[in-house]
């Protein structure tokens, strides 16, 4: 249910996905198209400025051509020069304003580190710059406070920690334990009302630290013992009257504390395996919570300190010098989030000038980080200082619009012209032939910047076509949004922009790439939209099953309910109800069944196993008695020994049975789930199939032997040769020890005394494929033992070993069976027979 739920919020942020989609590309497309328009209407600005400057300019010309025609008309000089005087003088006023402004202007440029020359395509590239530079100002005004903030606050809490950590050295230097300064001020104001000395109440770590050379344990057993090294031990004449200040008093803080009885130092002290804590611990001598903590570390803490992971895999309770623990043999933990080595935390002892020394190290790192952030909130705020200062050029700066304003050069240039003139006329020569050459000139120029004018006008027309295209789609896609839930949308915003961009990643969006990239984000959103639509049908079958599973299992239970997904919240309902409510109700059952039926049946089986080993041992003793009766070479005989194997999965599986078992004598909590966990971890491994063969193999009580077998010397049983399962002993040695070892577990089997006829016994036995791989050596060897037996034999064997063992039997029974196997017949024949028979064949040969 929990996965569909987590697939059901997935599928729906992808339906918010693509309900979103239309809000997402009209706002990115209104922002491409906006800033389109406001090119265009740079370029248009442009474009008109130099149009009115063309035709200022072909003016210009015109009113100086048609001045040229009178004059030459009229022949006057005089006339032509008051024009020039008039000219001059309003041509000079001009060229004086605009270098006034131009002036300020340049300020303004070198400012902003804008280049300050006046140029027509410069001053515009400027405003365009001036555009996108106070675009981003707020921005970055807006980052640097932040900034500012950040580090203001971050100041505020080195200051906080530089005070606390100062107040906590402040107590140290005035004692000589290392709790922190909290716990000290909280246990002295518990004895300042109740009128008791400290050093009655101490801190259970003022009476504890490390032993000497066992440094390399200190921060495993500071982080062990940083609880318990915090609760105060209080004696038993106070407890009553502690009890009763701290039960009506808010202390701000948690606390705990021990009663500790008037008769601690009893002298009794439980036993501490070999590297356990309490074994890199000094208790203080002179102390009367002496016995007390020495017994409570030993049994509540009682970790083995390993020296190697090889210790640590194998011990149940165990720690690591780094600070990793085995608890029950199953919890394993490890804190890193402070460092086990900083001793800044250690509480243990009664000596803290390394706690001091530390302390007053880390007061300086913080100190000169503290000083370090207010040089950087000092940069900052000149950087804003900059910024404003910035700001206000850029808003006098946009008020520089008009490139003609400032176009004091081209005056310059106006006025030289006119001066020039001037003085050709002054000089009264050739006056008619410099008018000529001037109404030439004029021509040529007037055609040139009637060109540049036409090709303005075609371009300005293109531009007002793109721009009222752009307008209008400006206009419907802010209708658009006008009709689109904003507010939804504001909602998720953040979520779905980040989306949005992380299939876009590194491109930008243009009015080019815009229809592919919107095409790109919705085929995404819908396919992943699709794949979890059917992913959640899928599981949502996959529970409605399950309901209905667990309806008929359960119909009294729910009655009301359908095998809908819509019912989910009830279902988990219900699982609530049984977590929280119903099983609490059966632990105490569940205990005892555990404790009377489950651990009861593991010591039964554990007992039948040991009955059958025992039975294997006292096998193998009565069958040694016969084996003394049975001279195995000359002057030799054999014994058996039955060791306990070394086979790990056996050895794990005797072990693991004992576990079960440990501590389970009458304590009712005991039977805890740790308990219950071990019997379970040995029935869940007989039920899988896959340990078919390894349940097979620790419950045969044989295998938990090895089975050896010495020669020993008749005279004074002395030992001649050992023989094992692994030894390298010949195929006949093998053999004759195999019909040793049978002979006396036969004898043994039908209560047979060596050498004694027992003639009413029945002691007759059948031995399957006899001899067939065997030596005649080994084979004769073996008749000779069970003939010494009286045993009354059925060998069934090839026969091609027939005359090895027909010294030793009376009659032979021949089967044969027809070639279609259908038709099987049994011969009698004696021994004395076959001899015959066989003499008969080699006569006829």
């Amino acid at each position: 249910i929990t996965d569909y739920d987590i697939i059901e919020d997935k599928y729906n942020r992808f339906v918010q996905y693509s309900q979103a989609m239309p809000v997402y590309f009209a706002e990115n497309k209104l922002v491409l198209i906006q800033n389109e328009n406001e090119r265009l209407i740079r370029a248009l600005h442009i474009h008109n400025n130099n149009f009115q400057e063309l035709n200022t300019q072909i003016n210009m010309l015109q009113d100086e051509k048609i001045s040229l025609i009178k004059t030459q008309q009229s022949s006057s000089e005089a006339i032509r020069l008051n024009e020039i005087e008039y000219l001059l003088k309003k041509t000079n006023d001009s060229r004086a304003e605009k270098l006034l402004k131009y002036t300020r202007y340049s300020g303004l440029c070198k400012t902003l580190s804008f280049h300050p020359k006046a140029d027509a395509d410069i001053f515009y590239e400027n405003i365009s710059r001036l555009k996108e530079l106070t675009a981003n100002l707020p921005e970055k005004q807006n980052k640097i406070e932040n900034d500012k903030v950040v580090l203001t606050i971050a100041s505020s809490k080195l200051k906080t920690e530089i005070d606390q950590e100062k107040n906590e050295l402040e107590s140290l230097r005035s004692r000589a334990s290392q709790i922190p300064f909290e716990n000290i001020k909280l246990r002295n104001s518990i004895c300042d009302v109740l009128k008791i000395n400290p050093e009655e109440i101490p801190f259970a770590a003022e009476l504890i630290r490390i032993k000497s050379g066992c440094e390399k344990w200190e921060g495993a057993c500071e982080r062990i013992l940083h609880n318990f090294g915090l609760s105060i031990l209080v004696h038993d004449k106070y407890y009553k009257k502690v009890n009763e200040y701290i039960n009506k008093t808010d202390l701000k803080m948690r606390i705990v504390y021990y009663k500790v009885k008037t008769d601690t130092k009893t002298g009794y002290r439980e036993a501490a395996e070999k590297n356990a804590i309490i074994t890199k611990l000094d208790i203080k001598s002179d102390t009367v919570y002496y016995d007390w903590l020495y017994n409570e570390i030993v049994s509540r803490f009682n970790v083995i300190c390993c020296d190697t992971m090889e210790d640590f895999y194998h011990l149940p309770y165990a720690v690591t010098p780094e600070g990793l623990t085995k608890t029950g043999g199953v919890k394993h933990e490890k804190d890193d989030r402070k460092s086990i080595f900083d001793r800044r935390y250690y509480i243990l002892g009664w000596d803290n000038k390394r706690k001091i020394r530390l302390l007053e190290e880390r007061i300086a790192e913080l100190e000169k980080e503290q000083s370090d952030t207010i040089r950087e909130i000092a940069g900052l705020k000149k950087s804003l200082d900059e910024l404003n200062t910035m700001i206000l050029t850029s808003r006098e700066l946009a008020g520089f619009t008009d490139f003609n304003s400032i176009n004091w050069e081209a005056d310059v240039k106006e006025i030289t012209k006119l001066e020039d003139e001037k003085k050709k006329l002054e000089s009264g020569s050739e006056l008619l032939k410099s008018i000529t050459e001037r109404l030439l000139l004029i021509a040529k120029e007037l055609i040139t910047l009637e060109n540049e004018k036409n090709t303005l006008v075609g371009e300005i027309s293109n531009m007002d076509r793109d721009l009222k295209h752009y307008r209008d789609e400006e206009s419907v896609l802010t209708n658009m949004l006008s009709a689109m839930p904003l507010d939804l949308y504001n909602e998720i915003r953040k979520e779905t922009e980040a989306f949005f961009e992380s299939i876009i990643k590194n491109r930008k969006l243009t009015i080019s790439n815009f229809q592919n990239i919107e095409n790109e984000i919705r085929e995404k959103v819908f396919n992943d939209r699709d794949k979890l639509q059917k992913e959640a049908g899928l599981t949502a079958s996959k529970i409605t099953r399950l309901m209905s599973d667990f309806n008929n299992k359960y119909p009294d239970d729910t009655l009301t309910l359908s095998a809908d997904i819509t019912f989910r919240k009830d279902y988990t309902g219900i699982f609530t109800t049984i977590s929280q409510d119903q099983l609490p109700q059966f632990e105490g059952k569940f205990r005892d069944l555990l404790k009377e039926k489950t651990i009861q049946g593991i010591a039964l089986f554990k007992q039948k196993l040991e009955s059958f080993g025992a039975d294997i041992t006292e096998k193998i003793d009565n069958i040694n008695k016969s084996l003394n009766e049975i001279e195995y070479n000359p002057g030799t005989f054999i014994i058996l020994e039955a060791e306990e194997t070394q086979d790990i999965d056996i050895r794990n599986f005797r072990y693991d049975l004992r576990r079960c078992l440990e501590n389970t004598a009458g304590e009712s909590d005991l039977y805890s789930e740790g308990k219950f966990l071990d019997v379970k971890q040995i029935l869940d491994k007989f039920k899988d199939e896959k340990s078919f063969n390894w349940m097979n193999k620790v419950t045969d009580v044989r295998n938990w032997y090895r089975f050896n077998a010495r020669e020993r010397w008749i005279s004074d049983s002395t030992e001649k040769e050992f023989y094992s399962d692994s030894s390298g002993k010949s195929g006949g040695q093998k053999e004759k020890l195999a019909y040793t070892i049978l002979a006396s577990a036969l004898a043994f089997q039908f209560g047979l005394e060596w050498n004694v006829t027992k003639s009413r016994s029945f002691r007759f036995s059948v031995i399957d494929e006899a001899f067939s791989r065997g030596s005649d050596d080994s084979v004769k060897y073996g008749l000779e033992l069970f003939k010494k037996l009286n045993l009354q034999l059925l060998l069934i064997t090839p026969l091609q070993k027939i005359h090895v063992i027909e010294n030793y039997i009376n009659s032979i029974h021949v089967v044969s069976n027809n070639d279609e196997g259908s038709a099987s017949n049994l011969r009698k024949i004696t021994i004395e027979e076959h001899r015959k028979k066989r003499e008969q064949s080699k006569l006829d040969k």
